[in-house]
């Protein structure tokens, strides 16, 4: 017996004809879609981790922790060179 708002009339366990029926009704589970949601979660937790440095033993870190910027700026040729300019044209055109 069906009640609305899908709330059932019988207790667990108890079989139907209906539940054949009703089972062969149901789209079948998409299980892809439930792959690419495992695979995307796995790899989100694997840039999490490496972004805050656990996969470090593995010899993997992001730049922020392996080098500093003191390293940087000793890696910097002639930076007296660099001129920085201001552009009228982007003033001049609202």
């Amino acid at each position: 017996m069906k009640l609305p708002f899908g709330v059932s009339g019988r207790s667990k366990g108890a079989s139907t004809p209906f539940d054949e029926e009703d089972a062969a009704q149901r789209p079948p589970p998409n299980r892809g879609l439930r792959a690419l949601l495992v695979v995307v979660l796995i790899a989100n937790l694997g840039y999490f981790a490496w972004t805050r440095g656990g996969l470090a033993v593995l010899g993997t870190k992001p730049a922020r922790l392996s080098e500093s910027d003191s390293r940087r700026v000793n890696q910097q040729v002639r930076p007296q060179m660099l001129k920085i300019l201001k552009d009228d044209s982007a003033a001049a055109n609202p």
